[in-house]
C-alpha cells in the first residue's frame, strides 16, 4: 500500500471522528500557500518535537540539517527549504499516525527499537534512510490492527 492511499484513510478516520484540521501556512509561502508541494509553518517544527519522542539533535538528523536551523525553524526565524518542508510533512503523518497507534514510550519504542519487519533496523534509522513509506506502512499495520 502506498504512503498516498494511506494518509487518504488516516484523514478519512480523523473525519468521522471530527478532529481533522486544516494544515496552517506562513507568509513565505505567499497566496497559495504551497512550498514544493506541502504547506508548512514555524509550529510544525515544535509540534514534531511535542509529537514525537525525540531530542532537537535526533530531528535535526531526521531532516539532514542541524540543531542550530530546528532551532532557527522554531522560533520563525528561517524556513526550511522545500526539501526540508517536504520531510516535514512527511515526518507530521508519521507522528499522528504513531500518535494515534501507540502512546509517547510506545511512539519511542517504535522510533528506536530494532524491528523484525525493518530486517532488525529501528523506524528512526529507516526515516534517516530515506525509507518512510516503509515505516508509515507499519504504523498503518499497526493502526489497523494487522501488524507485521
Amino acid at each position: 500500500m502506498n504512503t498516498a492511499v494511506m494518509l487518504k484513510k488516516m484523514a478519512l478516520r480523523k473525519s468521522d471522528t471530527g478532529t481533522e484540521q486544516e494544515p496552517a501556512t506562513t507568509e513565505a509561502e505567499g497566496k497559495s500557500g504551497h512550498v514544493g508541494g506541502t504547506r508548512t509553518q514555524k509550529n510544525d517544527v515544535a509540534y514534531l518535537l511535542a509529537q514525537l519522542p525525540v531530542s532537537e539533535e535526533n530531528l535535526a538528523k531526521m531532516l539532514s540539517t542541524c540543531t542550530k536551523n530546528i532551532g532557527r525553524w522554531k522560533r520563525g526565524e528561517n524556513q526550511p527549504r522545500p526539501d526540508n518542508i517536504q520531510r516535514i510533512w512527511e515526518l507530521k503523518q508519521i507522528a499522528e499516525l504513531g500518535s494515534l497507534v501507540y502512546n509517547r514510550d510506545g511512539l519511542r519504542m517504535f522510533l528506536f527499537e530494532p524491528q523484525s519487519q525493518f530486517k532488525g533496523k529501528n523506524a528512526f534509522q529507516l526515516i534517516m534512510a530515506g525509507d518512510l513509506d516503509e515505516v508509515m506502512e507499519a504504523l498503518s499495520a499497526d493502526y489497523e490492527g494487522l501488524g507485521f
